[in-house]
C-alpha cells in the first residue's frame, strides 16, 4: 500500500518571517513613504524658490465663509518676517489681462511679494525714514507693474525717504492692523500711508456652509506638496470672489440674474456691524502709531461708480414682499427692455416708478443711472444735468450693493470720521479727487477698484506734498459733497 498523503507544513509561528504578500505590502508602503518624503522635501525647496504657499494662504483668507467682520489678525508669516512687494521679474504676459469682458490696458496682475526681516528692511532703508504703504490690493498697486504703484511713485518723489510697499491682496482693516502692529514692534516705521476699505466685505457670506469653508484647504496647505496642487488649482480660477461671467459694468446682468435668497432688509444691520469694525480697526491703528511717534497719512477709498451691482454677488431686485415686490421686479425688467430698445426717457420714468415703491435695490439705481446717461446723449440743453444725476445714481447703486465693494459712501464716511478724531492724521480725500476725475474723463479706475497708474501718480504727489511739508494737512473742509443716501 502507498503511504498516506502528508499534510502541508505549517508556517512557523512567533517571530518568523511573514508570508510573501505581507512582505510585499510592507515594502510597497515603505517605498511610498520614501517617495512622499522625497516629493514633500522637493515641494519645500520649490516653495523656497517660487514662493507659492504664501499667496495661496492669502487667497484662502479672501474666501467667503463668515457673516461676521474680520477681527484683528496677525499675518500668517514666520515671526520677524514681513512680505513686501518687490520689482517685477521680467516675465511676459502672453495674453492681455481682461476682467468682466474689459481689457485692462497695461495691467500686470502678477505682483511679486518677498519675505524680508528687520535686517533686510534696515539695509534697504540705509538710514532714511521708513514709509510703509498699507492696505489691500489698491495700495499694493494691483494689477499694474511695480513701478506704477503708489509706493514706487512716492519713492521717486521722496528719495530722502525709504518707501516700502506693504499692500496685501484682499486684506481687511483687521489684517492691516495686525501687520501694522508687527511693523511697530520690529521694523521702526516713521510713516504709515493707509489706503484701506475695499475689502471689508470680501470674506462676508450670509452663512457658513461646509463646502465653502476654506479651513480644510488651509489645513491641507501645511503640506507643501498639497499646497502646490491647491495653488495650481486656484491659479486656474481667475474669478476670485466675483460672479462667473458677470460683466464689469452695466445694469442688465443684475436684473436678468437676481438673487432673492438673502433678504435686503437684514443688510442694514450687517453693513453697520462691518463699518463699526472697520472704524474700530482704523482707530486702533492710528492710536498705536501715534503712541509710537509714527505719522499717519490716511486716504479715502476711490471707486468705480459704474461697476455692475452683480459683479461680485447677485443682487435682489426688491426688498418688498407680496404684490409690491412683484410689481417692482416687473418694473425693473420693463425699464431694462425700454432702455435696450433706445427709449431712454421711458426707462428713466420706469426706474423712478420702481424706486418710489422700493428705494433699496442697487440694480434699480444702476438702471436709473444708465438710462439718465443715455438720455444725456440724446439731450442738448439738459445733458450736463442728466450726466450729473446719472453719476449720483451710480454712486447710490454702489452704496446699496450687497457684499463685496458695496457701501462705498459708508466706508469713506468712516475714514473721514476716524481722521477727524485724530488731529495729527493727514487726510487725503482720494474719493473726492476720483469723483472729479470721473466727471472730466481722466484715467481713474479701469477695473473694479484699483487706481490706474496715472491716478496713483496723482495720489503719490498728494502724499509727497504732505510728507515734505512735515505737518498734517487739515482733515475737514476738503471732501466733495456726498450724494443723498436715501430715495431715488
Amino acid at each position: 500500500m502507498s503511504d498516506p498523503p502528508t499534510e502541508p507544513a505549517l508556517a512557523p509561528s512567533g517571530d518568523s518571517a511573514p508570508p510573501g504578500w505581507k512582505r510585499s505590502l510592507r515594502k510597497g508602503a515603505l517605498v511610498l513613504l520614501v517617495w512622499c518624503v522625497v516629493f514633500e522635501a522637493g515641494a519645500w525647496v520649490a516653495d523656497a524658490i517660487w514662493d507659492f504657499r504664501a499667496p495661496l494662504m492669502e487667497r484662502l483668507k479672501t474666501a467667503s465663509g463668515s457673516p461676521d467682520p474680520v477681527p484683528e489678525t496677525a499675518p500668517d508669516w514666520p515671526a520677524g518676517v514681513i512680505r513686501l512687494r518687490v520689482p517685477d521679474r521680467g516675465e511676459a504676459r502672453e495674453t492681455p489681462y481682461a476682467l468682466g469682458g474689459v481689457v485692462i490696458e497695461g495691467a500686470w496682475p502678477d505682483a511679486k511679494l518677498d519675505p524680508m526681516d528687520a535686517d533686510d528692511v534696515a539695509e534697504r532703508a540705509n538710514g532714511r525714514p521708513r514709509v510703509f504703504v498699507l492696505g489691500g490690493s489698491a495700495a499694493l498697486g494691483y494689477p499694474y507693474p511695480f513701478d506704477d504703484s503708489l509706493a514706487s511713485q512716492l519713492q521717486q518723489r521722496l528719495p530722502e525717504h525709504a518707501v516700502f510697499n506693504a499692500g496685501q491682496v484682499g486684506w481687511c482693516a483687521g489684517q492691516v492692523l495686525g501687520l501694522a502692529q508687527v511693523l511697530l514692534d520690529r521694523f521702526e516705521p516713521a510713516v504709515f500711508v493707509v489706503l484701506s476699505g475695499n475689502n471689508e466685505f470680501i470674506q462676508w457670506s450670509p452663512a457658513t456652509s461646509p463646502e465653502d469653508d476654506p479651513a480644510v484647504q488651509r489645513s491641507l496647505a501645511h503640506s507643501r506638496l498639497l499646497a502646490a496642487a491647491l495653488y495650481l488649482g486656484h491659479r486656474g480660477n481667475t474669478g476670485g470672489t466675483r460672479v462667473p461671467q458677470a460683466p464689469l459694468v452695466g445694469y442688465r446682468h443684475a436684473i436678468d440674474h437676481p438673487d432673492e435668497s438673502f433678504p435686503l432688509t437684514s443688510w442694514a444691520q450687517t453693513r453697520t456691524a462691518h463699518l463699526d469694525a472697520f472704524g474700530g480697526h482704523l482707530d486702533a491703528l492710528v492710536s498705536r502709531a501715534e503712541h509710537a511717534g509714527v505719522r499717519v497719512v490716511m486716504l479715502t477709498v476711490p471707486f468705480n461708480p459704474r461697476l455692475s451691482p452683480s459683479f461680485h454677488r447677485l443682487q435682489p431686485l426688491s426688498a418688498r414682499g407680496g404684490p409690491v415686490g412683484e410689481e417692482v421686479r416687473a418694473l425693473a425688467r420693463r425699464g431694462a427692455d425700454e432702455l435696450d430698445a433706445g427709449r431712454a426717457e421711458a426707462a428713466v420714468a420706469t426706474a423712478r416708478e420702481a424706486l418710489a415703491l422700493d428705494p433699496e435695490p442697487a440694480a434699480l439705481h444702476a438702471l436709473k443711472a444708465a438710462a439718465l446717461e443715455a438720455l444725456a446723449e440724446l439731450s442738448t440743453g439738459e445733458a450736463a444735468i442728466h450726466r450729473n444725476a446719472a453719476f449720483d445714481a451710480y454712486v447710490e447703486s454702489r452704496e446699496r450693493t450687497i457684499g463685496n465693494l458695496g457701501t462705498r459712501v459708508g466706508v469713506n464716511v468712516t475714514v473721514r470720521s476716524v481722521a477727524a478724531r485724530h488731529r495729527e492724521v493727514a487726510l487725503i480725500d482720494a474719493d473726492a479727487i476720483a469723483r472729479e476725475r470721473w466727471r472730466t474723463g481722466e484715467p481713474t479706475i479701469e477695473d473694479d477698484c484699483h487706481p490706474t497708474p496715472a491716478f496713483h501718480g496723482v495720489l503719490a504727489a498728494r502724499v509727497a506734498a504732505v510728507l515734505s511739508a512735515g505737518t498734517a494737512t487739515p482733515t475737514s473742509g476738503t471732501a466733495a459733497p456726498l450724494p443723498p443716501e436715501g430715495g431715488p
